[in-house]
């Protein structure tokens, strides 16, 4: 169970925070250095105190970041919910496909999303998912989970740059953050898919 931890610990959070920390880098490098007032030097003479100080700090933004997240799956069970309920509606005044854009969008990189999308219910899905967890026969499908929530992470920092760098009017890095942003939420679609096959393949095959 440790390890488990541990690895959702590293491909998670602590990945997520380094990929903050880089885009910050690469951006504000001489800034951050100044604010906290320190030189390039000072980190060389004192690595293994950074490196302390860096993994837990790095651990800290990756969770920032996933808290962030969880607050966008909320917002987005809310539009998936106003969908269903307003449907008739909505599509006498041809704006069903606007709320399907959104909801796509928001869901469409989630196991939630990929879930709504198929007749399987939610709850069956998740009993199914914790069934397989105490029979030991989840690891496979754990990769996946883990892998989404990377993604789903790397994905809301590079959409953030990309509003941030097109109020910057930085053409060139908005365009490169925007296709980051694509590239990781079509990634976390993908994986998101994978660990709902493998649930429901584990389940059948058990």
């Amino acid at each position: 169970m440790a390890d488990k931890y541990t690895i959702r610990d590293f491909l998670v959070y602590f990945l997520t925070g380094l990929f903050l920390l880089v885009t910050l880098m690469y951006k504000f490098d001489i800034s951050l250095l100044d604010y906290f007032r320190i030189t390039k030097v000072d980190i060389k003479d004192n690595s293994a105190l950074t490196v302390f100080l860096l993994i837990p700090g790095l651990y800290i933004l990756g969770h920032i970041i996933h808290g962030i997240d969880l607050l966008t799956f909320k917002s987005g069970r809310y539009v998936w919910d106003f969908k269903e309920k307003h449907n008739a509606k909505l599509k006498k005044c041809k704006m069903l496909w606007f709320f399907n854009t959104i909801n796509f969008v928001i869901n469409g990189n989630r196991v939630t999303g990929i879930l709504n999308a198929r007749p399987q219910k939610t709850h069956d899905f998740w009993q199914r998912a914790s069934k397989l967890q105490y029979l030991g026969k989840f690891d496979k499908s754990e990769y996946w989970n883990l892998m989404n929530d990377l993604f789903k992470g790397l994905t809301l920092i590079s959409l953030s740059w990309s509003i941030f760098y097109c109020y910057d009017h930085d053409k060139l890095n908005t365009i490169v953050s925007s296709i980051l942003a694509i590239l990781f939420w079509y990634r976390a679609r993908h994986m998101a898919t994978n660990f709902v096959s493998t649930v429901n393949n584990t389940w059948d095959a058990k």
